[in-house]
């Protein structure tokens, strides 16, 4: 989640940045963390582990390391599956309105990560100031999250169990841009 990967003057005059996330699965559960805007903890939501490229890092890279930094998993590029998702959101950032695009991959963990802890030693002090969980969901725990908070990309829901079924090769299009509203929030 650096802070140093933003333009300042991106697509539309906004704050842009292109990021990679990854959907960390183990025993059937999806990892998310929690997060809230700085200044206004109740604005809170859910999203997959992932942020913005560094200079010159390959999406599937910038994935791994960010799985790396934020939970202590390690996941080389080549076990990644997809991008499954290709998304344009709109946002808050730093109190203002930003854009991101983003690619998601699957990583579909052999060990059983879901049952032992998480390593947030890596995390920024940025990061320590903003994140308050990390937290693995089955798919019905996953639908119920949805009902009472907001879920970055809300379409995880849908589709979770499509991929524990096996990846079907589709790249789901998700264009938050078109039809933000800017008091949104998302990683």
């Amino acid at each position: 989640m650096g802070l140093n990967n933003w333009l300042e003057n991106g697509p539309g005059g906004l704050p842009y940045r292109r990021a990679a996330r990854i959907c960390l699965i183990s025993d059937s559960k999806l990892l998310l963390v929690h997060g809230h805007e700085l200044k206004h903890p109740s604005h809170n939501w859910w999203f997959v582990v992932g942020g913005g490229l560094d200079p010159n890092e390959d999406p599937r890279q910038a994935a791994c390391r960010e799985a790396l930094e934020e939970t202590g998993i390690k996941v080389a590029p080549s076990e990644l599956v997809g991008p499954v998702i290709k998304r344009k959101g709109m946002f808050r950032f730093k109190e203002r309105p930003a854009r991101q695009d983003e690619v998601v991959f699957l990583a579909l963990l052999s060990e059983t990560y879901s049952r032992r802890g998480i390593d947030t030693t890596r995390w920024t002090a940025h990061e320590k100031d903003v994140l308050d969980e990390i937290r693995w969901f089955d798919p019905a725990e996953l639908a119920q999250l949805a009902r009472t908070q907001q879920i970055y990309p809300a379409e995880l829901v849908e589709l979770l169990p499509r991929w524990l079924a096996g990846w079907d090769g589709q790249v789901a299009y998700i264009d938050d841009f078109a039809e933000s509203d800017t008091s949104s929030a998302s990683k």
